[in-house]
């Protein structure tokens, strides 16, 4: 018997990252864009890890 398939939670998420792109680049978008005590969506991730 086929099992339902499961309930989505709305929990996920996928964030594609350029390679090529560093802590720098982040920062100079932020100086930028929204001046040095600005904040990026990135900025108010709760969790981040790094990429290998």
């Amino acid at each position: 018997m086929a099992q339902a398939a499961p309930k989505p939670t709305g929990n996920g998420a996928i964030f594609f990252r350029p390679d090529g792109t560093s802590a720098s680049h982040w920062d100079i978008t932020r100086i930028l864009y929204y001046g040095p005590d600005g904040f990026l969506n990135w900025d108010r991730l709760p969790v981040i890890a790094p990429y290998p």
